[in-house]
């Protein structure tokens, strides 16, 4: 069963989300996927944050954010 995303706010500066939306592009997916990512990433470990990937799209079978 998929579990319901909630939005946080997460305080960052310019050149953080900046890099961030560059890494996301270099990924091949969204802004907000790859936030998502690294925020899990962070709080949880690897493990997690590919758990997490998952059940966002579950024709993921990869590691780390790159979609294909």
């Amino acid at each position: 069963m998929k579990s319901r995303l909630v939005d946080v706010p997460v305080r960052l500066t310019e050149a953080e989300v900046q890099e961030m939306e560059e890494a996301a592009q270099k990924q091949g997916v969204s802004a907000p996927e790859y936030r998502s990512y690294c925020t899990r990433l962070g709080a949880f470990g690897w493990l997690r944050a590919n758990k997490g990937l998952a059940e966002d799209d579950p024709t993921a079978s990869h590691s780390g954010p790159e979609k294909g």
